[in-house]
């Protein structure tokens, strides 16, 4: 008896609908049952377009083809094998190769490859299956472009966030964390604070995954938040159509915190992520910002370190290690009091609005500042720029921006202060690096750390540090709460 194999394959299939792979796997069976062939294997592939690089199931057909575990194989037609002009060529040179002749179809009966008169048919009906195809392709693109044009949801695929499955009403408790998240990055955090943090409070994308710093950048960045409707990928505002749904940031605000998250200039450390006294804790000997410095205990484990790391050529002298749970013990059991004392809070609720907006100016100033000085780099670098005018274009940029980054450093830690709402010490532990750092960062200039008593020794004394306020008003307040 001839033994067969069918093969069977739907293109699109709503929510995983087994119904039309069913369906023809049923027809080709009674084809079989009227051939009288014996099927030995069903090779189903379901929502899976013929031109797909993954189709699992053809994939294993083919492999199956020279091991004889089947004397023909058994289609709906032949589209549902290969729609492309170069796929069916090559399906029809392994099936020959493999020593079968004979192929069926429940539409386009029975075909022998092997024959020059099978070839030229199978041929022809490859061709015009390639000219329906790229037809349909077109007249997709055409719709999509037509929905483009008049800013509709073209829908398909998963809902998008902040917006209901019909890609048009806005959901609000979404769009609250996109204009938070946008605030927050205007204010100078990073996308790995916003991800942790909304990680924690168990915040999950439309699909139920957790929150990268990746899919968070491209929530922000995409047009749709915008109120405006892409095409073929183009996120340029020039190149998108006004929406049909509303806008969840206005176009200032979107694109002034796509020009803060392309710039690459503000990509953080990983090391600084998991320290959050990273530039706060200074050396007393050298001025310098202790780095982070990680060591191996052995058996996969570290611990965590600050030190004045000796060696990379700006003057650090290399003096002062200090363990960073005790240190950053010590700073939260100073610190958490003074930040959440009435007196602070007075007047950090009257500079809140002000304090926000010229915190956003500043990061984007910044950010505009570092794309002028990657322009300088290449224009250097290729030798269209002079050294002298390179020099002093690039430190007048530089200087501006580290002009901005020292007046940032209060800004940031007084809007951290408004939006954590007043608790501070309530939500220490839970908090990010990110927002213990710009706490720190709100109230001091630095934590001024001496070198251990006894060299080598890494015990932790208190006395070791020397808080620098940022005003004598903080200075007295810690002393009134201590």
């Amino acid at each position: 008896m001839t033994r067969a194999a069918i093969y069977t394959r739907i293109s699109r299939a709503d929510n995983g609908d087994r119904s039309g792979v069913e369906r023809h796997a049923d027809l080709c069976r009674q084809l079989c049952d009227l051939r009288g062939y014996e099927v030995t294997d069903v090779y189903e592939d379901n929502d899976t377009s013929a031109t797909s690089a993954k189709r699992p199931a053809f994939a294993r057909l083919v492999r199956d083809l020279p091991r004889q575990k089947f004397d023909i194989v058994v289609a709906y037609e032949q589209s549902r094998l290969a729609r492309d002009q170069e796929d069916w060529p090559a399906f029809r040179r392994r099936y020959v190769q493999a020593g079968l002749d004979s192929i069926e179809f429940v539409h386009g009966g029975t075909v022998s490859l092997a024959s020059a008169q099978g070839g030229l048919t199978s041929g022809i009906v490859g061709v015009t299956n390639a000219y329906e195809r790229e037809v349909i392709q077109q007249r997709i693109l055409d719709k999509k472009q037509e929905l483009a044009a008049e800013g509709k949801y073209s829908g398909g695929g998963t809902r998008p966030f902040g917006y209901e499955p019909d890609g048009v009403t806005v959901r609000d408790t979404e769009a609250v964390l996109i204009r938070e998240a946008a605030r927050r990055i205007l204010e100078g955090e990073s996308l790995y604070g916003i991800a942790k943090d909304w990680q924690e409070r168990g915040i999950p994308t439309v699909t139920g995954a957790t929150w990268s710093t990746m899919s968070i950048k491209r929530t922000l960045t995409r047009p749709r938040i915008a109120g405006r409707r892409q095409h073929r990928g183009s996120e340029a505002w020039e190149d998108t159509f006004e929406a049909a749904w509303p806008a969840i940031l206005d176009r200032e605000t979107w694109e002034r915190v796509g020009a803060v998250l392309f710039d690459d200039a503000r990509r953080q450390p990983p090391p600084s992520r998991e320290y959050p006294l990273h530039r706060v804790l200074r050396c007393s000997e050298c001025g310098h910002w202790l780095s982070a410095m990680p060591r191996s205990l052995g058996g996969g484990k570290s611990s965590r370190n600050y030190g004045c790391r000796k060696g990379l050529g700006d003057g650090r002298c290399g003096h002062v290690f200090v363990t960073a749970g005790a240190v950053e013990a010590r700073v939260a059991e100073v610190l958490l009091p003074v930040a959440d004392s009435s007196g602070l809070r007075d007047l950090i609720d009257e500079q809140e609005g002000d304090v926000r907006e010229r915190a956003a100016e500043l990061v984007v100033a910044n950010a505009q500042d570092e794309k002028k000085l990657t322009e300088l780099d290449d224009m250097f670098g290729d030798g269209t720029l002079p050294k002298d005018a390179y020099l002093r274009q690039a430190n007048r940029l530089r200087e501006r921006v580290r002009q901005r980054a020292a007046e940032l450093q209060t800004l940031r830690g007084t809007s951290a202060l408004s939006r954590l709402g007043g608790d501070v010490t309530g939500s220490w532990e839970s908090m990010s690096a990110d927002d213990k750092r710009l706490v720190a960062q709100a109230l001091l200039m630095a934590v001024d750390v001496t070198p251990a008593s006894r060299r080598g020794s890494n015990l932790f004394d208190p006395k070791r540090l020397r808080f620098v306020w940022r005003w004598d008003a903080l200075l007295k307040i810690a002393d009134d709460v201590e």
